[in-house]
Protein backbone atom coordinates (compact mmCIF):
# COMPACT_ATOMS: atom_id res chain seq x y z
CA UNK A 1 0.00 0.00 0.00
CA UNK A 2 2.89 2.37 0.87
CA UNK A 3 4.72 1.77 -2.83
CA UNK A 4 0.85 2.54 -4.05
CA UNK A 5 0.38 5.76 -2.37
CA UNK A 6 4.34 6.60 -2.97
CA UNK A 7 3.82 6.28 -6.66
CA UNK A 8 0.56 8.39 -6.63
CA UNK A 9 2.81 10.89 -5.20
CA UNK A 10 5.22 11.28 -7.42
CA UNK A 11 2.80 11.12 -10.55
CA UNK A 12 0.84 13.59 -9.31
CA UNK A 13 4.12 16.13 -8.63
CA UNK A 14 5.06 14.78 -12.08
CA UNK A 15 1.64 16.16 -13.55
CA UNK A 16 1.52 19.60 -11.62
CA UNK A 17 4.96 20.25 -12.10
CA UNK A 18 6.79 18.69 -14.75
CA UNK A 19 10.15 16.41 -14.11
CA UNK A 20 12.98 17.78 -11.66
CA UNK A 21 15.25 20.43 -13.37
CA UNK A 22 18.67 18.76 -13.72
CA UNK A 23 21.37 19.85 -11.00
CA UNK A 24 24.85 21.22 -11.54
CA UNK A 25 26.42 18.34 -10.43
CA UNK A 26 24.43 16.10 -13.13
CA UNK A 27 26.08 18.93 -15.48
CA UNK A 28 29.21 17.89 -14.71
CA UNK A 29 28.41 14.61 -14.63
CA UNK A 30 27.52 14.55 -18.29
CA UNK A 31 31.00 16.67 -18.81
CA UNK A 32 33.13 14.19 -17.60
CA UNK A 33 31.56 10.99 -18.78
CA UNK A 34 31.57 13.18 -22.18
CA UNK A 35 35.17 14.66 -22.24
CA UNK A 36 38.47 12.73 -21.32
CA UNK A 37 39.88 13.47 -17.84
CA UNK A 38 42.43 16.67 -19.54
CA UNK A 39 39.12 18.27 -21.35
CA UNK A 40 37.01 18.07 -18.39
CA UNK A 41 39.68 19.68 -16.56
CA UNK A 42 39.38 22.86 -19.04
CA UNK A 43 35.82 22.89 -18.82
CA UNK A 44 36.08 23.44 -15.25
CA UNK A 45 38.94 26.10 -15.15
CA UNK A 46 36.61 27.97 -17.99
CA UNK A 47 33.32 27.36 -15.76
CA UNK A 48 34.50 28.39 -12.74
CA UNK A 49 35.93 31.70 -14.05
CA UNK A 50 33.00 32.32 -16.22
CA UNK A 51 30.54 31.85 -13.60
CA UNK A 52 31.62 29.32 -10.91
CA UNK A 53 29.18 26.54 -12.15
CA UNK A 54 26.23 29.12 -11.32
CA UNK A 55 23.45 28.64 -14.01
CA UNK A 56 22.24 31.81 -13.34
CA UNK A 57 24.84 34.27 -13.21
CA UNK A 58 24.29 36.75 -15.05
CA UNK A 59 26.32 40.36 -15.94
CA UNK A 60 24.87 43.63 -16.90
CA UNK A 61 26.91 43.04 -20.35
CA UNK A 62 23.76 40.36 -20.92
CA UNK A 63 26.25 36.61 -20.56
CA UNK A 64 24.50 34.47 -18.94
CA UNK A 65 24.52 30.94 -17.11
CA UNK A 66 27.69 28.57 -16.67
CA UNK A 67 28.95 29.58 -20.07
CA UNK A 68 28.53 32.95 -19.63
CA UNK A 69 27.08 33.14 -23.28
CA UNK A 70 25.98 36.53 -24.97
CA UNK A 71 23.49 36.97 -25.57
CA UNK A 72 21.50 34.17 -23.48
CA UNK A 73 19.65 32.84 -26.29
CA UNK A 74 22.92 31.31 -28.10
CA UNK A 75 22.59 28.30 -26.02
CA UNK A 76 18.82 27.34 -27.92
CA UNK A 77 20.57 25.71 -30.35
CA UNK A 78 20.79 23.19 -27.89
CA UNK A 79 17.31 23.32 -26.30
CA UNK A 80 15.09 25.10 -25.52
CA UNK A 81 15.18 24.86 -21.70
CA UNK A 82 18.68 27.04 -21.28
CA UNK A 83 17.81 29.58 -18.78
CA UNK A 84 17.31 26.70 -16.80
CA UNK A 85 19.13 23.85 -17.57
CA UNK A 86 22.68 23.34 -16.03
CA UNK A 87 23.10 20.83 -18.39
CA UNK A 88 22.06 22.42 -21.70
CA UNK A 89 24.57 24.90 -20.71
CA UNK A 90 27.00 22.77 -20.40
CA UNK A 91 26.48 21.19 -23.63
CA UNK A 92 26.47 24.50 -25.42
CA UNK A 93 29.78 25.30 -24.16
CA UNK A 94 31.48 22.11 -25.18
CA UNK A 95 29.97 23.00 -28.83
CA UNK A 96 30.96 26.51 -28.69
CA UNK A 97 34.52 25.69 -28.06
CA UNK A 98 34.85 23.29 -30.03
CA UNK A 99 33.88 25.03 -32.74
CA UNK A 100 35.47 28.23 -31.84
CA UNK A 101 38.56 27.10 -31.00
CA UNK A 102 39.06 23.71 -31.90
CA UNK A 103 38.54 21.96 -28.56
CA UNK A 104 37.68 22.59 -25.05
CA UNK A 105 41.61 23.09 -23.64
CA UNK A 106 41.79 25.51 -26.83
CA UNK A 107 38.93 27.93 -25.57
CA UNK A 108 40.38 27.73 -21.59
CA UNK A 109 44.04 28.58 -22.99
CA UNK A 110 42.72 31.47 -24.49
CA UNK A 111 39.73 33.35 -22.60
CA UNK A 112 42.00 32.22 -19.71
CA UNK A 113 45.32 33.82 -20.93
CA UNK A 114 42.75 36.93 -21.36
CA UNK A 115 41.98 37.18 -18.08
CA UNK A 116 46.12 37.04 -17.34
CA UNK A 117 46.50 39.47 -19.51
CA UNK A 118 47.92 42.29 -16.79
CA UNK A 119 49.78 39.45 -15.91
CA UNK A 120 48.51 39.09 -12.07
CA UNK A 121 48.32 35.22 -12.12
CA UNK A 122 51.70 33.75 -11.21
CA UNK A 123 52.66 30.18 -12.72
CA UNK A 124 51.42 27.17 -10.70
CA UNK A 125 49.19 29.41 -8.59
CA UNK A 126 45.72 30.11 -10.55
CA UNK A 127 45.02 29.49 -14.17
CA UNK A 128 47.90 27.82 -16.11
Amino acid sequence: MIGLLAGFVLATRLLMFGPPSPTVEQARAWARETLGRGEYACLNALAEAESRWDPTAANPSGAYGIPQAKPADRMAIVADDYLTNPVTQVRWMVLYSRDRYGSVCGAAAFELGWYDREGRLHPGHGWY
